[in-house]
């Protein structure tokens, strides 16, 4: 596809941070802070997917939900292309877009439908009580983008475009299968016409034999409505398959982002190498992985400098002492490393 850096942003995010409140007693005085995302900058692109990776705990869903709204960030903005003619106050002069955080709660229906989610657990996602056709009906309903006597119709067709039949609209969750449910969820968001999709793990709760269905019709899915999309995941040759784009995070930060054929081939971040020599391959045995050393730091008390510097091969002085900035090669690929331009990093994937 064309380079999508070359438009406008549809997403934006500035200087993003989360932070979870550690209390202690009983008037729950707070005693630290849990640094789920900080400081972090992200752009989404029309008609892109940017694939997010990194190890467990780095921060992945935590952003989705602040991406989605369902979490209210503690500094930082995200900011979104929103025709909505009540919200043109907010809008941005420069950039065109509107901070979701300055948007009133009860006027986010409409963002509601330009931004869904795809969650990663399908068996807690759908409501076990309510007929999926109810369910994806439910949505129009809410969000009268569809008039009444049509929705039927529309709930056969969207059924039909994740790849099941249309007359299964008369189950319930429990009569289907994983890999079924996590296309009917993908169903029910379409429902609300979004412009930008978050999947969170999408894939990572199903049978391996399933997983590459299920991304498949995703980007056939992502083609139909020209959809935006964000794609979260653990796994590095699903993200490398399916993303225009990558970011990889490191303790709630960035450290690496740009063109997915770059990332895989030749990172630039310590961090990213680091990730993709520590994936099970065919042909290398399980004692030549190359595990990266150390253990996580605590998102409460994190190391000073670079984050990541306690487990670098690279480190120097400086990394514990200064906090790195993104370094841009000028093609639009970001590292936050004070070495970039110097080191020789490898690809493996």
């Amino acid at each position: 596809m064309k380079d999508p850096t070359t438009r406008k942003p549809v997403l934006q995010i500035d200087n993003l941070g989360k932070y979870f409140p550690v209390t202690r007693g009983i008037f729950r005085r707070e005693v630290a802070r849990v640094q789920a995302v900080d400081n972090l900058f992200l752009k989404l692109y029309p008609g892109e997917t940017l694939g997010i990776v990194g190890e467990s705990g780095c921060g992945k869903s935590t952003l989705a939900r602040l991406i989605v709204r369902l979490l209210d960030p503690s500094r930082g903005k995200v900011n979104i292309e929103l025709d909505d003619p009540r919200l043109h106050h907010l809008r941005d002069n420069r950039t065109g877009l509107i901070d979701i955080t300055k948007i009133p709660r009860k006027s986010l229906l409409e963002y509601r439908a330009k931004v869904q989610m795809v969650f990663q657990d399908p068996y807690m996602s759908l409501n076990p009580r309510m007929r999926v056709g109810t369910a994806i009906r439910e949505v129009m309903e809410v969000q009268k983008n569809v008039e009444p006597s049509k929705r039927n119709a529309r709930v056969a067709e969207l059924l039909t475009d994740v790849g099941l039949r249309a007359d299964m609209a008369d189950r319930y969750p429990h009569e289907f299968s994983g890999g079924q449910r996590q296309r009917v969820s993908i169903a029910r968001a379409l429902a609300a016409e979004p412009s930008i999709l978050v999947a969170d793990e999408p894939v990572s709760a199903l049978d391996v034999s399933v997983q590459a269905q299920v991304v498949q019709m995703l980007l056939e899915i992502q083609s139909k409505y020209r959809l935006s999309m964000i794609f979260i995941s653990h796994d590095l040759s699903v993200v490398k398959y399916v993303s225009d784009r990558v970011a990889v995070m490191y303790l709630g930060e960035v450290v690496e982002c740009g063109k997915t054929d770059e990332i895989f081939n030749s990172p630039r971040h310590p961090y990213t190498e680091a990730l993709m020599r520590s994936v099970p391959r065919l042909g290398v045995a399980a004692n030549e992985i190359d595990v990266i050393s150390g253990e996580i730091p605590s998102n409460i008390s994190p190391p000073p400098g670079c984050k990541f510097n306690p487990r670098c091969k690279y480190r120097q002085n400086i990394c514990s002492t200064k906090v790195p900035h993104n370094v841009d090669d000028g093609d639009g690929n970001l590292s936050r490393c004070h070495f970039t331009n110097e080191l020789k990093l490898d690809g493996i994937l």
